[in-house]
């Protein structure tokens, strides 16, 4: 009986055998995504000839899918032969599907080298989806020059959705060196979805910092969404329930919105909690 390394090899020969041009695309495209599944190294000399195409821009725009595909499997396979054709392909793929898989695949393989170019593509492509995937990406290594990356996208993009996309995605880093950054974001984003992010981001950093700061910006802040946030925030400081729950039960007693009603009430049970209530009729009483 062949053993399971056997059995894998003969696999892995048999999905070569069907990258031949000679074969379909679909069963091509199916072929090089299950090497990928399987890291198969054996595959990644001629996944990299799949990846650099044909110089013929007609035929480029028809293997468009199969380019893509082998982009996703060698950031499965993360060789350095591999990484060192995806960056290339960072600067010569001119699809703007394969340049994501790409993008995405060199995140995936958390390779430091490629951050410049990465960042680099965030600045300055016109594609949104494009400086999407770069900031996702940037953020698999968190080097100091991603994060710089990462800030800078949520300080000057021009799309709301890619500054939104930046600030959740270092609030799943929960960095306590971003809390200032997320503050100024907060404080100076017209967009309220941006700013409701950044509240959601802070309330991921270890010790949930800012308090002072989340109050002040709660007695200002108009838009319904960003206050929600703010009010569910200040819920989970359990070591300043006596300064924040005041504050909770005003916004509680003028604030109609429906949402903020939810979040306030959620918090004010919480913080009662740590003082000692046991319901919110009894915080009532005292306050």
């Amino acid at each position: 009986m062949a053993s399971f390394e056997e059995k894998l090899e003969k696999a892995v020969k048999t999905l070569i055998a069907k990258l031949d041009p000679s074969v379909d695309v679909e069963t091509r495209k199916a072929a090089i995504i299950r090497l990928g599944t399987l890291n198969a190294e054996e595959a990644v000399p001629y996944l990299l000839e799949i990846l650099q195409g044909s110089g013929d821009q007609e035929v480029q725009d028809d293997d468009s899918e199969l380019r893509q595909a082998a982009a996703e499997a060698l950031g499965n396979i993360c060789t350095s032969d591999g990484i060192s054709a995806l960056e290339i392909a960072l600067d010569n793929e001119n699809n703007p599907n394969v340049l994501k898989k790409v993008i995405e695949s060199l995140g995936t393989c958390k390779a430091v080298t490629a951050i410049p170019d990465i960042v680099d593509l965030l600045k300055n492509s016109e594609d949104e989806q494009i400086r999407i995937e770069a900031v996702y990406a940037l953020a698999e290594t968190a080097t100091s020059p991603a994060l710089e990356g990462i800030i800078w996208a949520m300080n000057n993009d021009p799309s709301p959705t890619v500054r939104s996309t930046a600030t959740t995605v270092l609030g799943q880093l929960g960095l306590q060196e971003t809390t200032q950054d997320l503050l100024f974001i907060l404080k100076n984003d017209k967009d309220g979805n941006v700013r409701k992010e950044a509240v959601y981001s802070l309330g991921k950093i270890e010790n949930m910092p800012a308090t002072d700061e989340l109050l002040n910006i709660l007695s200002i802040e108009k838009d319904p969404q960003v206050r929600a946030a703010l009010v569910r925030n200040l819920g989970e400081h359990n070591d300043k329930a006596e300064k924040i729950l005041p504050v909770l039960i005003k916004v509680y007693k003028e604030d109609k919105d429906s949402s903020v009603q939810f979040w306030v009430e959620d918090s004010i049970e919480k913080l009662g909690a740590v003082l000692g209530y046991e319901s919110i009729e009894k915080i009532m009483e005292d306050y």
